[in-house]
């Protein structure tokens, strides 16, 4: 999934709740996250991306938590210029 930057909080929270109810186990988000060490193409990037809702580190982990998913993994992948985040959430049963 990389739209959750293209959605408010109450829409990600909806769209959250809504895929827990049609995976069993796991559920994998890749989205750019605002970070505080990024190069100048990145915010580039970012600053002309389609989505509004770009979100720090802090508020993927507290979404995420709100719709009832554990981060079980997360990686800054390198592509390019570009270091998007890979998260892996597990739904506990």
């Amino acid at each position: 999934m990389d739209l959750l930057h293209h959605l408010n909080d109450s829409e990600c929270v909806e769209l959250l709740e809504d895929i827990r109810s049609l995976t069993n186990k796991y559920l994998i988000v890749y989205e750019p996250v605002i970070y505080d060490k990024m190069n100048f193409l990145e915010k580039l990037v970012i600053k002309n991306d389609k989505g509004k809702d770009h979100r720090n580190l802090d508020r993927h982990y507290e979404l995420f938590k709100q719709c009832g998913y554990v981060v079980k993994e997360k990686e800054r992948l390198q592509l390019g210029f570009l270091t998007p985040t890979l998260f892996i959430l597990e739904i506990p049963r």
